[in-house]
């Protein structure tokens, strides 16, 4: 029966493998999150702007439109903070993605030798079942010689 020698070596690799998958799938959620706030900050900028704009041509307080202008500028400060936030996660997710990878090669680097372990095996076994039919034909041969 053959047995891997280095199995609880595949097994180990396998597990870091699945963590580095669990770690890059808790990345992308963070940057899919920080793309959101991002989009929806970018919408209510927008929506301020409509609003700023339909109060062109309208009778309005200066103090209104001055804190709306000053809302404005928040909002395009929070838009830039936030688009360093979501190239910070993206670098994260390329570093996890790059982990990952090497942790999928190391496993299938060693799959790969766990086969070929195995067709030795395997031709080791053909070729000891050969010569225990080759030796018993002789041995048979050699009985029925007077």
């Amino acid at each position: 029966m053959f047995t891997y020698k280095l199995k609880s070596v595949l097994e180990y690799r396998k597990n870091i493998e699945e963590q580095k998958l669990v770690e890059f799938s808790a990345q992308e959620r963070n940057l899919r999150r920080a793309e959101e706030v991002l989009q929806n900050i970018g919408e209510e900028r927008q929506g301020l702007s409509q609003t700023l704009k339909g109060m062109q041509n309208q009778k309005c307080n200066g103090h209104d439109v001055a804190l709306m202008l000053a809302y404005a500028d928040e909002l395009q400060n929070r838009e830039k903070k936030q688009h360093f936030v979501v190239q910070k996660e993206r670098f994260l997710l390329e570093e996890k993605r790059k982990n990952l990878l090497e942790a999928v090669t190391r496993r299938k680097i060693l799959e790969a030798h766990q086969q070929k372990q195995f067709e030795a095996y395997q031709g080791d076994q053909l070729l000891a079942e050969r010569r225990q039919s080759d030796e018993t034909a002789v041995q048979r041969f050699v009985k029925r010689e007077p």
